[in-house]
């Protein structure tokens, strides 16, 4: 749950950073769907399929991110 700062107030240093890290790692795969594989727009062909295209191109993007530590 994020945490917004109160009304006049500021978030703690800490608190935002922690904030800021776990969106990092919620959006990079985002990024990188949208990026890679050029999935901007919404498909309208039917749940299953729309989620099965979605399930195949995280499961392509978990190796993307890691291509560094497996080509090394």
């Amino acid at each position: 749950m994020l945490r917004k700062a109160p009304k006049g107030g500021k978030l703690d240093d800490t608190i935002n950073r922690i904030i800021a890290m776990m969106r990092a790692k919620v959006e990079q795969p985002l990024g990188v769907i949208k990026r890679q594989f050029h999935h901007v727009k919404k498909r309208y062909r039917g749940l299953a399929k729309d989620l099965a295209q979605l399930f195949t191109l995280f499961a392509l993007g978990n190796p993307f991110l890691v291509r560094q530590r497996l080509l090394a």
